[in-house]
């Protein structure tokens, strides 16, 4: 951490340095500390870009800080703090990608928060197809735009879309990830295909117990995957195995 640096690179690496400080307060249960450091590296963004408005990766950066906050406060049952900080999120996130119309990250992090965020008030599928389509376009192929893409056609209805836009994030992704099969399992089981989404949910389930998650994603998409398959408290503990 080197806070106060006039470097804007530094300035970035600060940024990063107080998210993953708040990330090992969080795994070692220390909420009240993790929360202080997001709002450290929060403080830091919003100078960064105050010094630099029209630089999309700053402002994607302070999008993500404050998407990170909000999910510790959530996940502590501080909501309304929560959604303070997703509703900051979603504006930097907007900006960002207004600002960069063709810049495929910043397009990227915006879809994917549209799809992700655990308030589902800031949801908007439809428009995270969109955002997606775009940075695809910007960037073919990459497995990260991919899986998002996968989940915001799931949002929307499209079973078709989502099955071969994730498969083709696993093929991009060296095979993907639970992420990628729990969305995976979520689509084919509305397409009709449950013996095949059972099959990938438990494969996700058990790369979820050999990992740590890493992040709040996977084991919120795991809940509502094994809620839509129907399976009991005691199936997700266990993550059964095929």
């Amino acid at each position: 951490v080197r806070d106060g640096s006039s470097d804007p690179i530094l300035r970035m690496e600060t940024i990063d340095a107080h998210l993953h400080l708040s990330y090992v307060h969080a795994v070692r249960h220390r909420p009240e500390a993790a929360i202080a450091e997001f709002r450290r590296a929060i403080a830091e963004a919003e100078r960064l870009v105050g010094d630099f408005p029209h630089q999309a990766t700053y402002r994607a950066q302070l999008a993500q800080a404050c998407n990170l906050l909000g999910y510790e406060l959530w996940e502590a049952g501080r909501l309304q703090e929560a959604r303070a900080e997703f509703a900051q999120a979603a504006g930097a996130y907007r900006h960002a990608a207004e600002l960069e119309p063709e810049n495929p990250t910043a397009l990227w992090l915006a879809a994917d928060f549209l799809v992700l965020c655990p308030e589902v008030a800031f949801r908007a599928p439809a428009r995270a197809v969109e955002l997606a389509r775009r940075a695809l376009a910007a960037e073919p192929g990459r497995a990260g735009i991919l899986r998002t893409l996968g989940l915001a056609l799931y949002r929307v209805g499209d079973w078709d879309g989502a099955i071969a836009a994730t498969r083709e994030s696993c093929r991009a992704g060296s095979g993907g990830d639970a992420l990628d099969w729990f969305v995976l399992a979520m689509a084919l089981w509305r397409h009709g295909d449950g013996d095949e989404a059972r099959l990938w949910y438990s494969r996700g389930a058990a790369w979820v117990a050999l990992h740590e998650p890493g992040d709040h994603d996977r084991p919120r998409l795991q809940a509502e995957a094994a809620a839509l398959l129907g399976l009991g408290e005691a199936a997700r503990v266990a993550r059964i195995v095929p």
